[in-house]
């Protein structure tokens, strides 16, 4: 029985679906009083966690929704609100290792185990937008001065804690933004009309294209079909449909594609507009 602390991407299928599974059976012990496995070290854990357990929960949803599961069986414990356990089985950089012995011979998660600090970052860095512009800023640039001499075990316990916490609604906009920006040209919704402004810039147009281009961009087309302004909801499933569809390797290994989606503000019906 195992509850993983890392982000659900890096499980295979397998062990995504089986996590699944040990976590319902660990909410029926808690719910439900039981005697089998009360004592096992993951039920410990998260005993008086009702509210992680749940979110750990949506988060393993919104993973098996990108690789085309359908959760049916949501978990509605509250206990202790935002609270995570501080206790681990295994601390979470150790579980990278655990993983890597566990998938040497059979196919891994959507997001490749990472081999460096380099690659980690890469995979985190929007659900780290998401959350806190000063400790994006500051590990951004901390991994890239490559001096520190430090790896994976330094920098991960602060990942971990980060994305524990709910994306910030402005941080939130901003990361969809940037993600957006990577699959823009290829929404189909927009390639004729990109097209039509290319001829426009050729003919001399380039103020008036301008403005159409950044209309399109911020979603004016759309709203001008369907009379409204799309949230950030609707843009990264959007995302998420394009980086399968086209095989945007940078975006398909980014924790945030999955992740972001298990969060309450991404269905927020008021002032989510990007």
């Amino acid at each position: 029985m195992r509850i993983w602390d890392i982000n659900p991407g890096y499980l295979n299928r397998n062990s995504l679906l089986g996590e699944h599974r040990e976590l319902h059976a660990i909410v029926s012990i808690i719910k439900h009083n039981k005697k089998g496995y009360s004592r096992h070290p993951e039920t410990l854990r998260w005993k008086n966690f009702g509210w992680a357990l749940s979110q750990r929960h949506k988060l393993l949803a919104a993973e098996m929704t990108l690789r085309g599961y359908v959760d049916r069986t949501p978990v509605l414990l509250k206990t202790q609100p935002q609270k995570w356990p501080d206790v681990f089985v295994d601390l979470p950089a150790a579980q990278f290792i655990l993983l890597s012995k566990k998938y040497k011979n059979i196919g891994q998660g959507r997001i490749p185990l990472p081999k460096d600090v380099q690659q980690l970052w890469a995979q985190h860095q929007y659900s780290v937008m998401a959350r806190d512009d000063a400790e994006y800023k500051y590990i951004g640039g901390w991994i890239a001065s490559k001096k520190t001499g430090k790896g994976i075990n330094d920098i991960y316990p602060e990942l971990v804690s980060l994305l524990r916490c709910p994306p910030a609604e402005g941080n939130l906009k901003n990361t969809v933004w940037h993600m957006w920006d990577y699959v823009f040209q290829y929404a189909s919704l927009n390639r004729n009309i990109y097209t039509n402004l290319q001829s426009k810039v050729y003919r001399g147009g380039k103020e008036e294209a301008t403005q159409a281009y950044y209309n399109i961009r911020r979603g004016a087309d759309d709203a001008a079909n369907k009379g409204r302004r799309m949230n950030a909801n609707w843009y990264l499933k959007e995302i998420q449909r394009l980086v399968f569809l086209h095989n945007i390797v940078y975006l398909r290994e980014s924790t945030a594609l999955g992740e972001l989606q298990a969060w309450p503000c991404m269905n927020a019906t008021k002032k989510d507009h990007i």
